[in-house]
């Protein structure tokens, strides 16, 4: 179950990327919007981490 959720915030993640990619040689707002998007689950994901590792320090 694990790896199915890790598989679904990866296609998340590479569909973003390639927003970006798509969209970086067009002049309007969403190349914006698809970074920020992607800072914002990269700042969770790194935030779960975090959290994870203090659960595993205070076993």
């Amino acid at each position: 179950m694990e790896n199915l959720i890790l598989d679904r915030n990866w296609f998340k993640f590479s569909l973003i990327l390639r927003l970006i990619v798509a969209a970086s040689s067009d002049h309007t707002i969403l190349p914006r919007v698809a970074i920020d998007s992607c800072a914002r689950w990269l700042y969770m994901k790194a935030h779960a981490i975090n959290e994870l590792e203090k659960d595993i320090q205070t076993i």
